[in-house]
């Protein structure tokens, strides 16, 4: 283990930089997700050759992992047309709610009959990892031969998912401490979309003149980014969600061109590509750095047969569950028929899952190994998104080769 050997870790910085870089460029030649490699990069340089102490890197998760969200949704933001996502987000809030609803039932019966739970506890268990993962999905999305229309789908769907996992833990919780006033879910899912959303576009509104007036001047890019981390800040301390607030503040920034008039700008203002650029390479830092990160503070000590089985399982019920809601999106939507595949594969977990497995510890109440089993779980979802997004890659390029060949003779 290396203890406090500053040119050593600044070469492992420089080293995952360019395994992430590499990694990202064999993604586009031949359809193998890069987060497979960085996760199996992390292990080796954590569990396996202890170069870094996972036990000692693991207390720094929730920032780590927050800023490594706000990053990446502020750029995907940034690059969701305004218009495709307002179109599909009526879609999407169903969709988001049904899978989240659907998987957390499943895991429930999981937990209910493979691990003894009551049926509180057992729910629990499932709101926990009921949510995908933005920063996951996303990259992997936005690489992945589909519609715009799938892209834009997935994208809210990983975010807004945040949102319903959140209230779901806020409710189960009181339902264990029988604290403060009953909580309507309805009218807390409204209430903190409606805080995010008018934070974000009062910020979104504000920046534009600012970039208006600033455009091409030094530090545009930081200053940028410090108002999205105020705006993230601003909005989870006014009960809202932060990461619906910096997505739809992105959304407004990268659609400057088409909502001039209504934000009073200059109708050929647009975002200063110097901004899309940087920003797209800080998030390939923060990105990679992260899922680094996931795989040095994997413990393998931790693992017994039980832990495997029951999120073998829960993996097992959280397909089943996304099988089952793609079925009824698709029978309500033809046009997302040929893509049921893929969005049934987008399911996996990452950040907002692990930081959900520890609040019930902090309430008392106990859920078993229920970390271990939520990052096995996790692991089994990532794989799982990553080799079913180089199938279907792989599956298109034949089918693209077959009918190209067939157009020769």
């Amino acid at each position: 283990m290396l203890e406090n050997s500053i040119p050593v870790l600044i070469s492992l910085i420089g080293l995952i930089i360019f395994v992430g870089y590499l990694a990202s460029r064999f993604f586009d030649r031949t359809k193998i997700p890069d987060v497979l490699f960085l996760i199996l990069l992390g292990v080796l340089l954590g569990p396996i050759f202890h170069v870094l102490d996972g036990s000692v890197l693991i207390d720094l998760a929730p920032l780590i992992g927050s800023i490594a969200l706000i990053i990446i949704v502020f750029e995907g933001g940034t690059k969701l047309n305004f218009f495709e996502v307002i179109e599909e987000l009526p879609e999407s809030i169903w969709f988001t709610v049904a899978v989240s609803g659907f998987t957390a039932i499943a895991v429930m019966l999981v937990f209910l009959f493979g691990a003894g739970f009551d049926w509180i506890r057992s729910l629990l268990a499932g709101i926990i990892v009921a949510g995908t993962s933005y920063e996951i999905i996303a990259p992997l999305v936005a690489k992945l031969t589909v519609t715009e229309k799938v892209k834009t789908l997935l994208n809210l769907e990983s975010a807004l998912n945040d949102v319903v996992t959140i209230i779901g833990m806020v409710i189960m919780i009181q339902l264990f401490t029988h604290a403060g006033e009953p909580i309507f879910p309805i009218q807390l899912f409204i209430s903190t979309f409606a805080i995010a959303i008018l934070l974000g576009a009062i910020a979104g509104a504000v920046w534009l003149k600012v970039l208006e007036n600033f455009k091409g001047k030094q530090f545009e890019y930081l200053l940028t980014l410090g108002f999205v981390f105020l705006l993230y800040s601003g909005s989870e301390a006014l009960q809202g969600n932060g990461i619906t607030s910096v997505m739809l503040f992105g959304l407004i920034l990268g659609n400057a061109p088409a909502l001039a008039k209504l934000f009073s700008i200059k109708e050929d203002f647009d975002l200063d590509p110097a901004i899309r650029n940087f920003n797209s390479e800080v998030s390939f830092f923060v990105r990679t750095m992260f899922f680094v990160y996931v795989g040095v503070v994997i413990s393998f000590e931790d693992l017994t047969q039980d832990i495997i089985i029951i999120a073998f399982l829960m993996f097992v019920a959280s397909l089943i569950a996304r099988f089952a809601a793609v079925r009824l999106l698709t029978s309500m939507n033809k046009s997302l028929r040929g893509s049921d595949f893929i969005i049934t594969a987008m399911l996996p977990r990452g950040l907002a899952t692990a930081v959900l497995a520890t609040i019930p510890i902090t309430y008392g109440i106990n859920l078993g190994a229920i970390l271990e089993i939520t990052l096995l779980f996790m692991i089994f979802t990532d794989i799982f998104g990553t080799i079913a997004a180089y199938y279907f890659e792989t599956k298109l390029a034949a089918r693209a080769s077959s009918a190209s060949t067939q157009m020769k003779k």
